[in-house]
């Protein structure tokens, strides 16, 4: 396979660790040869023309390994989070995805340090290279300069212990621990913003819930109201109803008994003139003096009079009854017209009064 070129994949297993497995020691396994390709292309360049290995980078064509770290760097932190989702739900067996992922990394480190010959410069400005390229961005940028520096980190000057005896277990053990790590804070704080999101909706739910419930309390609240507005009004009306009939029902006896006293007044009044006017013809008659007679028909007289004033304040006072209850009922009926008052002379005012006066002699 040449620097720059791409591989078949393979066909999918049958089971879904089988091939996540499958998955990743083929993507090492490109990403391997493909390294392998570049290194040896950029060397050949580099003995033909006799130019530092910085120089080389277009030969060596680290986008097109970034490329295909990518899919790698996938797949190892699938890795990571089935191994602490494993950790989280307590199940007693989650050493496999460290095995697998050891596996993977394994290929990748060795292919490194057999592509550069154990060169650690070579390496590190390599790796420099390729965790610049765009296709690397946020998380996957910095794991892959977790690896550089892992690997770097790991290796010495003498090029041939980093090419033949260098702990490649031990390097990708040490990665996996950081990864694995950074997963599991990963994992905790998607727990945690998942919860809050569960809680947020659980009061938001609350609170609409609770808004109803208020919303129906005041619309009975409401109603209960109107219902007993209502039924005051119709008690009132009922009411004002039967105090018209009670008040019509009063004023008529009064208007017959005052009718009744006005007549008998009538009467009185006019024997009081007849009476008062036999004595002034009585009086003309004899003007030289009044017998004992005549005296007490003045006498009569007089008591008709006061007879006839008193009987006069009765159906005035009777009248002035009949009035205010009459007045009551158009208040009620909402017709009322202010009562005119009655002065004291209307009231005790004698009707058709003459003047009992005596001539001189």
């Amino acid at each position: 396979i040449k620097c720059g070129s791409s591989a078949a994949s393979p066909g999918p297993p049958t089971h879904p660790l089988q091939q996540l497995s499958s998955m990743m020691q083929s993507s090492a396994a490109l990403f391997a040869i493909l390294l392998g390709a570049c290194f040896a292309q950029a060397a050949a360049a580099r003995r033909g023309r006799g130019r530092g290995f910085l120089s080389l980078s277009a030969e060596m064509q680290p986008q097109v390994v970034a490329q295909t770290l990518v899919k790698v760097e996938d797949e190892w932190r699938s890795e990571a989070r089935a191994s602490a989702e494993c950790e989280e739900a307590g199940a007693g067996d989650c050493g496999s995805a460290p095995l697998r992922f050891e596996k993977s990394c394994a290929t990748v480190v060795n292919a490194v340090l057999q592509a550069s010959g154990g060169d650690r410069g070579i390496v590190q400005e390599y790796l420099d290279e390729i965790c610049a390229e765009e296709k690397l961005q946020g998380w996957r940028r910095q794991l892959c300069q977790s690896f550089g520096n892992t690997v770097t980190a790991a290796m010495t000057a003498d090029v041939y212990n980093n090419r033949e005896e260098l702990n490649v277990p031990g390097v990708c053990h040490e990665f996996w621990q950081g990864l694995a790590e950074d997963e599991k804070v990963q994992l905790k704080s998607e727990r945690a913003e998942a919860k809050a999101q569960e809680e947020r909706r659980a009061q938001e739910q609350k609170a609409e819930a609770e808004r109803r419930a208020a919303q129906q309390k005041a619309d009975e609240e409401k109603r209960v109201q109107e219902q007993k507005a209502a039924e005051e009004r119709r008690a009132a009306e009922q009411k004002a109803q039967e105090s018209k009939k009670a008040v019509a029902g009063t004023a008529q006896p009064a208007v017959v008994n005052a009718t009744h006293h006005e007549e008998q007044g009538a009467s009185a009044e006019a024997a009081a003139g007849t009476v008062r006017q036999v004595v002034v013809n009585a009086t003309h008659h004899e003007a030289e003096g009044v017998s004992a007679e005549d005296r007490e028909a003045e006498q009569v007289a007089e008591e008709a009079d006061k007879r006839s004033r008193e009987v006069s304040a009765t159906i005035a006072e009777a009248k002035s009854i009949v009035e205010e209850d009459l007045h009551v009922q158009a208040q009620a009926n909402g017709t009322a017209e202010p009562l005119q008052p009655q002065t004291a002379a209307e009231v005790v005012k004698p009707k058709g009064k003459q003047a009992n006066s005596t001539p001189g002699a």
